[in-house]
């Protein structure tokens, strides 16, 4: 992990950050990811050693347990890694072999907020810019990492950034543009052996966007190359035109989603959190 952390240093990041969040098998039976959270003592190591090695910024992303939450345990957790130089810690409060099953537990990162002194980011269930803002007001915390839903609508960094300013303002989104482009880049970025999996694992989230978002993505899982994936894409959106584009308004302190019914013209205002 030092040798990683120099070497990674030497490219000029803006920082390392430790994953000690990841729930996959694959992972964890190797002690990595989420599993350091049972071992105090290894993980102090790793992390005093990755302080040593890079003067840059050092991070960790954590849950807040792997078997279940046990705050006092996950108290000490969090203070050791303040003790040992981490400049700020992300928290998703589920145990590990939760996944992503039942509610993350906002409570757990204002515990930690209000327990340590290094910034404390919070991350977990935030679908929409309206839940990105209450999460940070009610557990204090000094930040908001999104994961889930920024694979599904990346825009949701903008609308929240324009919710937080208090300013009335509109996004037009080229849903169908984006799919395509993404699909290209994972094709011209990546090696050859990795197109069919990210396509795959990209157009899982991505493709709750549309209105037939299983039909549309139990098409793509058909396919093993990249243009067979935006071949089922163009032909999606040729069938379903009036979702190709999305528009968002900020008013009133509230997100709402222009959407055009099928059989009507006029545009209708819904909640943006409301519309699936």
């Amino acid at each position: 992990m030092a040798d990683a952390c120099i070497i990674l240093s030497e490219f000029g990041g803006k920082g390392i950050d430790v994953n000690m969040g990841c729930p996959n098998h694959d992972i964890v039976k190797k002690g990595q990811g989420a599993w350091l959270l049972t071992d105090i003592g290894k993980s102090r190591e790793i992390i005093r050693a990755c302080r040593k090695a890079t003067n840059g910024l050092l991070s960790v992303k954590m849950r807040t347990g792997y078997e279940k939450n046990n705050e006092t345990y996950f108290i000490d957790f969090v203070r050791m890694l303040q003790d040992e130089g981490t400049d700020f810690i992300t928290i998703h409060p589920r145990p590990a072999r939760l996944g992503f099953r039942r509610t993350a537990d906002w409570r757990l990162v204002a515990l930690a907020k209000r327990r340590i002194t290094i910034p404390v980011v919070g991350n977990g269930d935030i679908d929409s810019p309206e839940n990105a803002i209450k999460q940070m007001n009610d557990s204090g915390c000094d930040g908001i990492m999104i994961g889930r839903e920024a694979v599904k609508s990346p825009w949701i960094f903008r609308l929240t950034a324009d919710l937080m300013s208090g300013t009335e303002s509109q996004l037009a989104v080229d849903v169908h543009d984006i799919f395509i482009r993404t699909l290209e880049f994972i094709r011209t970025s990546l090696p050859p052996h990795l197109h069919k999996s990210r396509g795959h694992r990209f157009s899982t989230y991505f493709s709750k966007n549309a209105r037939y978002g299983h039909d549309l993505f139990t098409r793509i899982r058909r396919e093993s190359s990249i243009p067979a994936m935006q071949d089922a894409v163009e032909q999606y959106y040729l069938r379903n035109k009036e979702e190709a584009k999305k528009k968002y308004i900020i008013a009133n302190g509230r997100v709402f989603e222009e959407r055009i019914p099928f059989n009507s013209h006029a545009g209708d205002l819904e909640p943006a959190g409301a519309v699936r």
